[in-house]
């Protein structure tokens, strides 16, 4: 009786490593026009919004960005630009009137796919984005804005319609906001 209770409860551990192993979700996948995109392919889509960084206490700064995505496989892409337009930066509390007048990014920023979002990292260190203000900005010269990651979650996904954007600075604060596909493009994930 009692290698018969031990048997039973064996197959029932079975069952629920079966079902448990069933139930997990794979990495989304990068698409075009709904197909998989296959290995070797480098498939571009750039996406335009406002993304702003807030320092706690202090205020805000940002500006229309455009950010570009290149897709080089079904789990395999980057973020391969990332230009503010100095003209359309805008800033509140310590940072009204700060103008922007340069800026540098690390890129590329690789993109780890998961199961409802992106995340994007820098290998060997942090992602890193060089702003340098105008002369009389509380941000004066050339503060660097580091991120350990930064989390993207995509709206629609066949195609994407829109990428929001999220992370938290390394020295405090966070940064966010929302672009969208420059042209409508069949980049998507499934």
């Amino acid at each position: 009786m009692r290698k018969l209770m031990i048997l039973m409860a064996a197959i029932a551990a079975l069952g629920v490593m079966a079902v448990s192993a069933s139930g997990a979700s794979a990495a989304t996948e990068w698409t075009d026009n709904g197909t998989v995109v296959k290995s070797g392919v480098d498939l571009t889509q750039t996406f335009e919004g406002f993304l702003k960084f807030e320092v706690k206490g202090a205020g805000t700064f940002g500006c229309e960005t455009t950010v570009k995505a290149t897709v080089k496989g079904p789990l395999s892409a980057e973020i391969t630009e990332f230009n503010p337009t100095t003209s359309t930066c805008v800033g509140t509390g310590a940072f009204v009137g700060c103008k922007l007048t340069a800026d540098k990014s690390n890129v590329p920023w690789t993109i780890t796919n998961g199961t409802t979002t992106l995340t994007a990292t820098k290998t060997g260190g942090n992602i890193t984005i060089t702003n340098t203000y105008n002369e009389g900005c509380a941000l004066f010269g050339s503060p660097p804005l580091e991120f350990a990651s930064i989390t993207i979650t995509p709206a629609g996904t066949n195609p994407i319609t829109s990428l929001s954007i999220s992370g938290t600075l390394t020295s405090g604060g966070v940064a966010s906001g929302s672009v969208t596909p420059e042209s409508t493009k069949t980049l998507g994930l499934k």
